[in-house]
C-alpha cells in the first residue's frame, strides 16, 4: 500500500470498462476543487487562446514546446511555469533547467513580473531607484509562490522520477517542466542518440501518467525549419527522434516572424504558438506578445498595443 500511494495516481491494475465510463461522467459533474483533491486537477495556462484550445493541460499529458534557437523556449516555459503557480488557482511547480541556472531562472521571472529588463539586471550596479522598487515589489508577490527550480547539471530519465516522486509527495507538485529535453542523458548506453532520445521522451510520458501530472519538455528543432521560404516549424523538424512526435500528446511550435523578417515583419513583438497536434482535440496557431527586455510571454490582447 505505501508503495503503491508513492506511485501517485497512475493505474496499475486493469479497470473494467463500466467502471472506467462511470469515473469518467463522475469527474464531469465534479468542480475543480473536487478533481484537485482527487489528484485529478486540469492545469491551465492563464494563456487564455492557449486555454481555449487545449482546455488545460490534463492529468499524465506530456507536451513538448519546441522551436528554433532565440525563439524563446525557456523564456515561454519559465513565464508559464509562474503563470500556473501564481493561478488562480495556485498550483505547486517544478522547473528542471539544464541550461541556466536557478539564479538566472529566478532573475528572469523577477523581471518578467517586475517589468524590468533583465539585461539591467545584470549589471549589478547603478540600478534605477524606479527599477530597485519594482523588483522589491514583485519579490514580495513571489513569496507565496511554491516554484521549485532545479539546475543539475546532468540529468537522467531515473534521477528525474526519483526527484519527481519526491516533489509531488511533499509539496503536491501539479506540473513538471524540463528545460529542455535534449539535454538530458539516457539511464544506459545506446548505439546513436536516436535512440537515447526515444528513451528520454518515452521516459517523460511514463513519468506523467505514473504522477498523474502533465510533464512540459522543451525540444529543439532541426536546421530543415530554416531551409526553405517559410520558416514556420512543422512537426518533421522535431530534433534527433521521430519518437517524440509519437509520445507528445501536445506539441506546441514557437515562431517569431520578427526574428526572420526584423524589417518587414507586420507583427513586431508577436510569437506564434503553433498547436502542431493535440491528441485529444483540435490543432490551429495561437498568438502571444514576446516582450523580449523582459523575456516574458503575455496574452496577446492585452499586451500588444
Amino acid at each position: 500500500e505505501i508503495y503503491s500511494i508513492s506511485l501517485g495516481s497512475g493505474h496499475t491494475e486493469p479497470g473494467e470498462l463500466k467502471d472506467i465510463v462511470a469515473q469518467v461522467l463522475e469527474e464531469q459533474v465534479r468542480t475543480p476543487e473536487e478533481l484537485e483533491e482527487s489528484g485529478r486537477r486540469i492545469v491551465k495556462t492563464h494563456y487564455f487562446r492557449l486555454d481555449e484550445m487545449t482546455t488545460g493541460f490534463h492529468p499524465g499529458e506530456f507536451i513538448i514546446i519546441a522551436g528554433r534557437p532565440s525563439m524563446g523556449k525557456s523564456s515561454l516555459i519559465l513565464s508559464m511555469a509562474a503563470k500556473i503557480a501564481a493561478g488562480p488557482p495556485r498550483v505547486p511547480c517544478a522547473v528542471f533547467s539544464l541550461e541556466m541556472s536557478r539564479e538566472q531562472c529566478a532573475a528572469n521571472i523577477l523581471c518578467g513580473l517586475a517589468k524590468v529588463p533583465v539585461q539591467e539586471l545584470r549589471r549589478r550596479q547603478g540600478l534605477p531607484k524606479g527599477y530597485k522598487q519594482r523588483l522589491i515589489e514583485a519579490a514580495g508577490q513571489l513569496e507565496d509562490l511554491l516554484l521549485i527550480i532545479d539546475d543539475s547539471v546532468s540529468l537522467s530519465p531515473a534521477q528525474l522520477r526519483s526527484r519527481a516522486r519526491r516533489l509531488k509527495s511533499r509539496y503536491g507538485i501539479g506540473a513538471i517542466f524540463i528545460d529542455y529535453l535534449q539535454l538530458m542523458q539516457g539511464n544506459s548506453r545506446f548505439e546513436n542518440r536516436q535512440q537515447e532520445v526515444a528513451e528520454i521522451s518515452r521516459s517523460l510520458k511514463l513519468l506523467a501518467k505514473e504522477l498523474s501530472i502533465p510533464i512540459i519538455a522543451g525540444s529543439q528543432i532541426s536546421r530543415e525549419a530554416e531551409a526553405g521560404k517559410d520558416q514556420r516549424p512543422r512537426l518533421s523538424h522535431l530534433r534527433e527522434s521521430g519518437a517524440i512526435e509519437q509520445d507528445a500528446d501536445v506539441v506546441l511550435l514557437l515562431y517569431r516572424d520578427e526574428y526572420y523578417n526584423r524589417e518587414k515583419t507586420k507583427e513586431p513583438g508577436v510569437a506564434e504558438v503553433i498547436v502542431a497536434k493535440q491528441r485529444n482535440g483540435p490543432t490551429g496557431t495561437i498568438k502571444l506578445a514576446f516582450l523580449k527586455e523582459y523575456t516574458l510571454f503575455e496574452n496577446y490582447t492585452s499586451a500588444v498595443r
